[in-house]
């Protein structure tokens, strides 16, 4: 099995980046545009009343949403994979577990956890995502795992970084290398 983690920091509230991040909706809009990322079906279980308080919107897939992604794993190709997820776990303004149903990988389990943070004065939120998968095949799976895989998800992370940033932040409070 593969393991990775990446954080972000943003200057802003914990329930507006959780409220973003909990809303399905947003992930084609996040992901690296040549991958087409599509939701083709979801089936999402709203969070309990006290919880949407806390996420200023009704949006949000809470524990037992499932939802099918489908997308383009080699852009050169008209192939569309389709991937299920199911949200395993669920605290309101503090984290968030989906896990495969169905798809490319054997196992899959990615955990996005929010913590309020302050960093030069400013308050905002430490948003952490980790990350363990696995495909599969012994040996040989391992290796494509550490060299192919592992090296094109950082790549989309890093991209669904900055494209969060260009989601929440207003354009005075992007960091200059957003600049247009």
């Amino acid at each position: 099995m593969t393991c990775f983690e990446t954080v972000q920091w943003l200057p802003l509230a914990r329930p507006k980046v959780f409220a973003f991040f909990c809303d399905p909706a947003n992930l084609p809009r996040i992901m690296p545009p040549e991958l087409q990322v599509r939701i083709e079906w979801a089936a999402l279980v709203a969070p309990v009343a006290a919880e949407v308080l806390l996420l200023e919107r009704n949006r949000a897939a809470g524990a037992g949403s499932e939802f099918v992604v489908s997308f383009r794993p080699l852009p050169f190709l008209p192939i569309r994979m389709k991937w299920r997820a199911r949200i395993e776990e669920f605290e309101p303004g503090s984290c968030f577990r989906d896990t495969q149903v169905s798809g490319p990988m054997r196992r899959w389990s990615h955990r996005h956890e929010f913590q309020a943070e302050s960093r030069n004065g400013a308050e905002g939120t430490l948003i952490r995502d980790r990350v363990e998968f696995e495909i599969g095949y012994g040996r040989a799976g391992r290796a494509v795992e550490r060299y192919f895989v592992l090296p094109a998800l950082q790549k989309s992370f890093a991209h669904r970084q900055s494209q969060v940033e260009r989601a929440l932040l207003p354009p005075e409070n992007a960091p200059s290398y957003l600049a247009d």
